[in-house]
């Protein structure tokens, strides 16, 4: 805190590299503070990393008229991120031609030959080839021309140990006014703040096109205030052909909001963080399981209210859903988590296995199935992870890059004078 107060510059340190500081202070603190620092300067000279990324993703795909969860947008990450690469790794061997390669080269990956992204075939080959369904499925075509790269590498090394990463904080993007990292829209309208200060954050993309559509105007912008920035609830940029006072499209509409809340956030994303829980009971990955907790608390939030959503249509629209429709999304969503689990988990790792990963799965779609007042899909199903709920239940906020929780204000704090 001496060098914050005086505004002088400090290192952050992840907890997990530095446990000789965890109970220290004065004096003795300071001595393997400034230990811990010399190290880590030492590293960055040997290495020499440095992380080039991307900001502006979301904006790039408004641009572009791209729905972010579509193929295409997958397509313009690939080509976007391997620009990107390309560029980093030449300008890198450039300046190890200019001036030496980084200390550590001699045995590296680059040494070798293997690039980044060689390093799928690495992963490619630990996969057993007597089961098909585990072998990598991804398009590994190219766009540039990598063999002259490769030969400049051969032929002069490289600068820095990494080239490219993903910027841990938003804040960045905040000050420069572009969407945060690869990251999707958080909202049309909110204020984030934290150390750097409040930031008023507008999807300028949506405001252009309202105006295009003549559709911006007071009243456009007071409601877009009073709900938050959402649109759900604004008639008049709703899809015309889908009226939820049509009963077969409430219906549709309900059972769509079923699966994304007690299915996709309820079911898959719960279940799907516990083989990380599992090496966390272990003293592994500690830090990964942390984290995974805080988006737990997030995902299990959404779940809640999208189940109670769905209760509150039910019982106020006297809305009767299909029995078999919900059936058949259960097994559906059986089947996809069998294939993920089976992939995962060809063999036990340390003692978590699919078998119980399903065994879960089938209890926790029970759970929601009494939630949401509907019959439970697998009867019998039993609790076999009994820890999960414990494990995955955080009682504590922090932010481990700014040190401070981000907080997030209401569209309807916002003053527009």
């Amino acid at each position: 805190m001496e060098r914050v107060i005086t505004a002088g510059e400090w290192t952050l340190f992840s907890p997990n590299e530095v446990p000789e500081l965890h109970e220290r202070y004065g004096d003795a603190f300071r001595a393997a503070y400034e230990a811990a620092e010399a190290r880590a300067a030492a590293g960055e000279l040997r290495h020499r990393p440095v992380g080039l990324g991307m900001m502006g993703f979301a904006d790039a795909l408004h641009r572009l008229g791209i729905a972010y969860a579509s193929d295409a947008a997958v397509d313009f990450a690939d080509r976007s991120m391997e620009l990107i690469c390309h560029t980093a790794y030449w300008a890198s061997t450039e300046l190890a031609a200019e001036r030496g390669r980084y200390s550590s080269y001699q045995g590296s990956l680059w040494d070798r030959g293997i690039l980044p992204h060689d390093s799928i075939d690495l992963l490619a080959s630990t996969r057993r080839p007597d089961h098909a369904e585990l072998a990598l499925q991804l398009d590994r075509s190219s766009q540039l021309d990598w063999s002259a790269l490769r030969q400049r590498i051969a032929r002069h090394g490289m600068r820095n140990s990494n080239c490219v990463a993903i910027a841990p904080t938003a804040t960045i993007a905040n000050i420069t006014g572009v969407s945060a990292s690869i990251e999707p829209d958080y909202q049309n309208l909110y204020v984030k703040s934290n150390l750097s200060g409040e930031f008023t954050m507008i999807n300028a993309h949506l405001f252009a096109e309202l105006k295009a559509l003549d559709l911006w105007d007071e009243v456009m912008a007071a409601d877009l205030k009073y709900f938050d920035g959402s649109l759900a609830a604004i008639e008049r940029v709703m899809r015309a052909d889908f009226d939820l006072r049509d009963r077969d499209n409430l219906h549709e509409f309900a059972l769509s909001y079923l699966f994304f809340a007690a299915i996709f956030e309820g079911c898959w994303f719960y279940n799907g963080f516990s083989p990380i829980f599992a090496l966390q009971r272990r003293g592994l990955m500690k830090g990964t399981a942390e984290q995974l907790q805080y988006i737990m608390r997030d995902e299990v939030l959404h779940c809640a209210f999208g189940i109670r959503t769905v209760r509150t249509l039910i019982e106020e629209e006297n809305l009767q859903l299909d029995p078999q429709a919900i059936a058949a999304l259960w097994l559906e969503a059986e089947a996809a988590e069998s294939a993920y689990s089976d992939f995962l988990l060809p063999e036990p790792i340390l003692g978590y296995s699919a078998a119980q990963h399903m065994g879960q799965f089938r209890y926790i779609a029970n759970r929601r199935a009494r939630q949401l007042g509907v019959a439970e899909p697998f009867p019998g199903a039993s609790n076999v992870l009994p820890w999960l709920d414990e494990q995955a239940n955080l009682r504590k906020e922090k932010n481990f890059f700014e040190t401070r929780v981000t907080e997030y204000q209401t569209g309807g704090a916002l003053s527009w004078d």
